[in-house]
């Protein structure tokens, strides 16, 4: 089953830079599909959905071969998702790349 999350009622689909799509994955786990751009506020939002996700008592993996784009503020959110027990996957080279350096 899947779920594609409005990220913000009051933007329009244009000015959207983040999709989160839920993914039930057997009894205990949940995929978050992210796709286009972590940045800005919009590293709020992914953190937010993130954090409710995890509450659900699921293993919460992010999926980011969507990811177009990370920002500094993106990657900064990416490590603290990864730090609190979220696993990444798909991670895209260069984005995978930037997430090692310090």
């Amino acid at each position: 089953m899947a779920e594609k999350l409005r990220t913000d009622p009051a933007t329009s689909e244009r000015s959207v830079a983040i999709w989160i799509t839920r993914v039930l994955v057997g009894e205990a786990g949940l995929r978050l599909r992210v796709e286009g751009q972590i940045v800005g506020d919009w590293c709020a939002v992914l953190e937010r959905e993130s954090h409710a996700s995890c509450g659900q008592g699921r293993e919460v993996t992010l999926d980011l071969a969507g990811v177009s784009f990370v920002d500094p503020r993106g990657l900064d959110t990416l490590r603290r998702l990864r730090s609190s027990g979220l696993h990444l996957a798909e991670v895209p080279p260069l984005i995978a790349e930037s997430l090692e350096d310090s």
